[in-house]
Parts: structure tokens; C-alpha cells; sequence
């Protein structure tokens, strides 16, 4: 069994992979479906869509349970309801981008379909299409909202525990809450891009760094009651 330093490390390299499994597969996807081309790149280049897909769905998917599931223990060891909360906003969020990245493989039976169609089929399927796309950008506001819910849950565990130091959980804090006003705010029409995600993403990336180095205080947790 890991001790907590190695645990700790674990979870930053986690949370960096995490990272670059969603950026490269939401990069595949975008490029294909953004592609001046249209829908008809989706034909030739299927493989790349599905491999966007899976590293979305499974590979993300597998290191946000895997992270979860590693950051359970001590959490718990902090406030047991709030670290289930967190727990189950995570897992929540994954299970909804996931949803959101699975409808991306609609794209290929439209195609296929569109190809050599009238003008009303082609119509009708470029609809289609579009729904798909908004849908796409709807679930994953919601995603990222559960996310900054859970993850302003954790910031606090880590603020008032001082699982790193205060700092850490100041800025998870406002990070999140700015993130979850950005996703709310797209989701009513305004705007407002990725600029309110970067404080998020700049505490993860920092708190990451800092437990691959420093690992985890447990100073100030109850002691394990599962040794």
C-alpha cells in the first residue's frame, strides 16, 4: 500500500495526465468539426473522431475516477460529507462530458447518410448537425459547473485542513467560482470564452506541481481508522 507521499504524488501526475487526455482528444474533435470541409472530413478521417472520443470518454474518464478515488481517503479524513460531495460532483461531471463527447459519433451515420442526399435530406441533416453541436456546448458548460462545484468544495477542505498551503485553497476558491459563473453565464448567452477557466486551470496546475514536490499535509486530519 502507497503512503501518503507517494499517494500524493500520484495524484499530481494524475491530475497533469488528466489534463492532457481531455486537451489532445477535445483537440481532435474540434479540428474534425471545425474543418472548413464540413462534415465530409468525418469520412476520411473517422479514426481520428473516435480516438478524440475515447480519450475523452475513456481515458479521462478513467484518471477523473482514478483521481477521485485516490484523494477519497484523506478527504474523508477532513469531513466525510464533504468529501462525498466532491466526490459525487466529479464523478457527475465526467459521466455528463462524457455524454457530450459520445454525441460527436452521430456525426458519422449523418454523414454517411448525406452523402449523395436531395436537397431537403441535406437540409434536415444539417439541422441535425447543428443540434448535435449545441447540445455538445450546453452539456459541457454543465460539466464544467459541476466540476467548479465540486471543486470549490475541495478548495475549501484544502483551505480549512490545510492540505497545502492556504494559498492553495484562496485561490482553488475564487478559481472555481469564477469558472462557475463563466459556465452559467454561457449557458443564459453571454459569451464569455475560456478567460474563466484559467484561474481554475491555474490552480490545478500549480496544486499538481506542489504534490508531485511537497505531497500532502496531514497534519491536520483525523488519523486513518482503516490501518
Amino acid at each position: 500500500m502507497l503512503d501518503h507521499r507517494h499517494t500524493s504524488k500520484l495524484i499530481g501526475l494524475v491530475f497533469i495526465a488528466s489534463f492532457i487526455a481531455y486537451g489532445s482528444g477535445s483537440a481532435m474533435v474540434e479540428n474534425l468539426i471545425n474543418h472548413s470541409q464540413g462534415l465530409s472530413t468525418t469520412v476520411s478521417q473517422t479514426n481520428t473522431l473516435v480516438t478524440g472520443v475515447l480519450l475523452i470518454t475513456l481515458v479521462h474518464g478513467s484518471l477523473i475516477i482514478g483521481l477521485c478515488s485516490l484523494l477519497l481517503p484523506f478527504l474523508k479524513r477532513a469531513n466525510t460529507p464533504l468529501a462525498y460531495t466532491y466526490f459525487a460532483t466529479a464523478i457527475t461531471s465526467q459521466l455528463i462530458l462524457s455524454l457530450s463527447a459520445l454525441s460527436y459519433l452521430l456525426l458519422m451515420p449523418l454523414t454517411l447518410a448525406s452523402i449523395g442526399a436531395d436537397l431537403n435530406l441535406t437540409t434536415s441533416i444539417a439541422l441535425m448537425v447543428q443540434l448535435i453541436k449545441q447540445f455538445n456546448s450546453d452539456a459541457y458548460q454543465v460539466a464544467m459547473a459541476f466540476w467548479a462545484m465540486g471543486g470549490m468544495v475541495f478548495a475549501s477542505i484544502l483551505w480549512r485542513w490545510q492540505l497545502a498551503p492556504k494559498l492553495f485553497g484562496v485561490m482553488g476558491i475564487i478559481g472555481y467560482m469564477i469558472f462557475f459563473i463563466g459556465t452559467i453565464s454561457q449557458l443564459w448567452g453571454y459569451p464569455v470564452g475560456l478567460i474563466t477557466s484559467i484561474p481554475g486551470g491555474l490552480f490545478e496546475i500549480a496544486l499538481s506541481i506542489w504534490l508531485i514536490i511537497k505531497g500532502i499535509n496531514t497534519q491536520h486530519l483525523k488519523e486513518d481508522d482503516t490501518k
